[in-house]
Order: C-alpha cells, then sequence, then structure tokens
C-alpha cells in the first residue's frame, strides 16, 4: 500500500465536543480527564458509581440534539467556517456530540470555541433552545492532523464511521 506522507500547510484540525451531560467521567464508553489525554492512550475506563456521582452534579438535564437542532448546528459551523475563511473538509452532527475536520488560520480551542458559541446562538435564534440552557460540555478535544494520509482517514472515519446518517429538519 502506498502512503503519502505530504505535509499539510497549515494542517487541519479535527474538533471533537459533546452535548452537556452526554458523556461523563465513568461512562462505559471510557472518557478523557488529565491522565488519559494523550493521543494513542488508553480512556479512563468506565466506572458505573463515578458516573452516577457526576450524573447527579448535573445542574440541567442532558443535551441531545434531535433533527431540527442538528441542521441548526450543522449550518452554524458551516457559516463559522465561512466568515473565517476556514476549509471545512467534513463535519457530522450526531445526537450526543460532532466532529468537524477544518484547516484554517485558526488554533483548535478557537475553533471550537467560535463552533460552540455560534451554533448556541442559533439554537436560541431559532428557539429550539432557551437562553440560558447548557448546550455543550466544557472542552472537548482538538487534534492536529499533519500529512494527507492523515487527513484522508480522519474525513472517513467522520464521514463513514458514526453509524447510520441521522434525520435532519
Amino acid at each position: 500500500m502506498l502512503t503519502c506522507d505530504r505535509r499539510l500547510e497549515p494542517p487541519a484540525l479535527f474538533i471533537t465536543f459533546t452535548t452537556y451531560g452526554t458523556w461523563l467521567h465513568g461512562d462505559e464508553r471510557g472518557s478523557v480527564d488529565r491522565s488519559h489525554n494523550r493521543p494513542g492512550m488508553p480512556l479512563r475506563p468506565g466506572n458505573f458509581h463515578l458516573r452516577r456521582n457526576r450524573h447527579a452534579l448535573l445542574r440541567q438535564p442532558p443535551f441531545i440534539l434531535g433533527p431540527r437542532e442538528r441542521t441548526a448546528v450543522d449550518a452554524a459551523i458551516r457559516e463559522v467556517c465561512a466568515y473565517r475563511q476556514w476549509d471545512l473538509h467534513a463535519l457530522n452532527v450526531r445526537i450526543s456530540h460532532l466532529h468537524a475536520v477544518v484547516v484554517g488560520d485558526a488554533n483548535g480551542k478557537r475553533a471550537m470555541n467560535e463552533f460552540k458559541a455560534y451554533a448556541t446562538r442559533r439554537l436560541v435564534r431559532e428557539g429550539t433552545v432557551p437562553p440560558g440552557r447548557r448546550v455543550w460540555t466544557e472542552g472537548g478535544s482538538v487534534r492536529i492532523v499533519r500529512t494527507v494520509d492523515e487527513l484522508e482517514r480522519v474525513c472517513w472515519y467522520v464521514n463513514m464511521e458514526q453509524g447510520i446518517p441521522l434525520p435532519t429538519a
């Protein structure tokens, strides 16, 4: 199999973040914390008691993205990318999280925060979320994608390995 190690300049950003309360520490899928936060490192294992304790700390119910909300979030992220002149290579908005792959002049934390802010404003403006409702968890994941091969793999993962396509509004 041929591989291509052509470098991306600037590198792409693979951004993932979850909706509020849907993926807590202790979740059976594993989670990321200060001790489990490097690429390739095992996730923090599931723990029923920890998850139950984290759930009890939630100030609002978990937030699930329905078809209308997914459509609004998708449009908001595309709006950010157009405004900032970032190239959006892949986007998949799911029920409890989203993945985006972008190339542009921003650092990952800034891009993720802008995605969350634009999406939240749009959800409020469209009336699907009341003002003050927590929509997103704090933080998220930003991975730097440095080569064309990595970009192709990450885009495949985002577009093809997230399960069945979800209905939109």
